[in-house]
């Protein structure tokens, strides 16, 4: 959730969340109307071509686009 309050240039962000008894999972969704993961990475040193591009980096293990903040 800390993602939100860090990249998203806005202040406002959203949760959800569903209990599967079933199956004994928790589901947690988190929304925001921010930049978007393309537009907060491009400036990056990952320099992402697309928004499947960018998604595809910032889902693997220490991507950030600052290290001092939200890891």
């Amino acid at each position: 959730m800390d993602n939100v309050i860090q990249h998203a240039g806005i202040e406002t962000g959203f949760i959800m969340a569903q209990l599967d008894k079933k199956n004994s999972h928790l589901n947690v969704c988190i929304f925001d109307y921010g930049m978007g993961i393309y537009k907060t990475l491009r400036d990056s040193v990952y320099k992402p071509k697309s928004a499947v591009d960018a998604i595809t980096v910032a889902i693997k293990e220490g991507v950030t686009r600052d290290k001092k903040i939200g890891q």
